[in-house]
């Protein structure tokens, strides 16, 4: 199999940046005492909705970005896109745990989408090369 550099590093990123919002999770259930589900507390909502959020685009992300290294696509390209992924993705945790502005977590969306659509549009384009 190819050396998947580029994918490791990134997926390794993302998996640290997953494991900080577990312990966000874990301190917010501590702090509002709530030991399953959300207990109706505000905060520990936003934490568990950041947690998963991330996971749920990051895994899809991740299997593109192995799909893209494996087809040879160029590694500025893969680098570029998921450096914007991850500001995206933390863009929009952030905006999810302090809840200060709206902007960030659509912004973080729109970091989010654009660089998905973007890998999985030059995955099709090189299947067919």
């Amino acid at each position: 199999m190819e050396n998947l550099t580029i994918s490791s590093f990134y997926g390794s990123v993302l998996a640290l940046f997953y494991v900080y919002l577990s312990l966000n999770v874990i301190k917010s259930r501590r702090k509002s005492g709530v030991a399953l589900l959300n207990g109706n507390d505000k905060k520990l909502t936003y934490a568990l909705r950041a947690h998963g959020n991330f996971f749920e685009y990051s895994v899809f992300f991740a299997v593109l970005l192995i799909f893209g290294e494996s087809l040879e696509l160029w590694p500025m390209a893969l680098h570029l896109i998921s450096i914007v992924f991850l500001i995206g993705r933390v863009s929009h945790a952030y905006g999810f745990i302090t809840q200060k502005d709206g902007k960030f977590r659509v912004r973080g969306m729109q970091l989010t989408f654009l660089p998905m659509i973007a890998l999985a549009a030059l995955n099709l384009v090189f299947v067919f090369l």
